[in-house]
């Protein structure tokens, strides 16, 4: 029943996908950032995982960076991803991310075999618009095939980020995946994955956790989704974090009394180390098997943080706890 459960699953085009609409690629955790934090990361500080899901954000990471992900999903599955950043000035930065996902073979029943994957490929640009409000905009490049069937779409991204109270409080909302699709799978025009996305974050007073509440509408297909994300930074050196992802009811494949749910808690760390930050999760998906991403992020330059510096005394003489100084990417 379980490895019927798999290939039902990766029929459907994806480890993760929640519908049987093709190219949500771009909706899936394709990092162990977001995986960790079950892809609550619309409010999250900024970061280079925030790309997808916060791409407003990207204005404020000063950082030239690049981000190299590996994810091993169930069976032969796979997922990579390279994510770019470059500051342009004080007020602005380009991104470009390209991101593969490979389902594996199967075999038909006369012995011959088949692949199915997605791609995305995406360009965007992020600029601080009025009174630190920051605005993304990224256009992407949408492909998945099967066999010998194809589909493609050109689809955008557009929210909007504001951060509050000394950097305490984050708020983002934003439309994604908007667009029209290119080339059909056959005569089946399929609904692309247009969602709306509000988050709101809270960086505790007296501790440095992060805490992240997001709710995602997918408009195509009706369905709503409620993540919770966290953050704790004990040290420049170290990151914990953990996800829940509180739809049940919505993410399971299977009919009758046979349901199985795919969706729960996750959970990761990240290491920093000079330029590089080395970042680990581990993701329950239920009746399926557990699923495990790795990450490398090298940035060019020293870059600042827009988590809260705890320690009581800063290099800038600052100890209210709002100090920027820490390396983060």
């Amino acid at each position: 029943m379980k490895m019927i459960l798999k290939i039902a699953l990766l029929m459907l085009f994806g480890a993760n996908m929640l519908y049987s609409d093709i190219l949500l690629l771009t909706e899936l955790e394709t990092d162990p950032v977001s995986a960790s934090m079950r892809n609550t990361m619309t409010a999250k500080s900024p970061s280079i995982h925030s790309m997808q899901q916060n791409p407003a954000s990207m204005s404020l990471l000063k950082d030239r960076v690049f981000a190299l992900t590996y994810t091993k999903g169930f069976d032969d599955s796979y997922n990579t991803s390279v994510k770019i950043n470059y500051g342009l000035d004080s007020l602005s930065s380009i991104y470009g991310l390209l991101i593969h996902e490979s389902f594996g073979e199967f075999e038909k029943i006369d012995g011959a075999t088949y692949s199915a994957s997605e791609s995305v490929i995406g360009i965007g640009y992020s600029r601080n618009m009025y009174k630190d409000i920051q605005s993304g905009l990224t256009v992407k490049y949408l492909f998945s095939d099967i066999e010998d069937y194809s589909g493609s779409a050109i689809v955008a991204d557009l929210n909007f980020y504001k951060k509050l109270f000394e950097d305490k409080i984050g708020i983002s909302a934003g439309f994604y995946n908007f667009g029209f699709q290119m080339e059909k799978f056959g005569d089946d025009t399929e609904d692309l994955p247009t969602t709306f996305k509000i988050g709101i974050s809270n960086q505790l007073d007296k501790a440095p956790i992060e805490i992240i509440a997001q709710y995602t509408r997918f408009l195509n297909q009706e369905v709503n989704e409620y993540t919770l994300g966290a953050e704790f930074i004990p040290n420049d050196m170290l990151s914990i974090r953990a996800g829940y992802n509180f739809c049940y009811d919505d993410f399971e494949i299977g009919t009758g009394d046979k349901k199985e749910l795919f969706s729960g808690v996750a959970a990761g760390l990240g290491i920093n180390y000079d330029k590089f930050d080395f970042d680990f999760a581990y993701k329950v998906d239920g009746y399926l098997d557990d699923q495990f991403w790795l990450g490398v992020v090298y940035s060019l330059d020293t870059g600042e943080s827009w988590i809260p510096n705890f320690d009581k005394d800063t290099d800038d003489g600052d100890n209210s706890g709002n100090s920027k100084r820490r390396k983060r990417r």
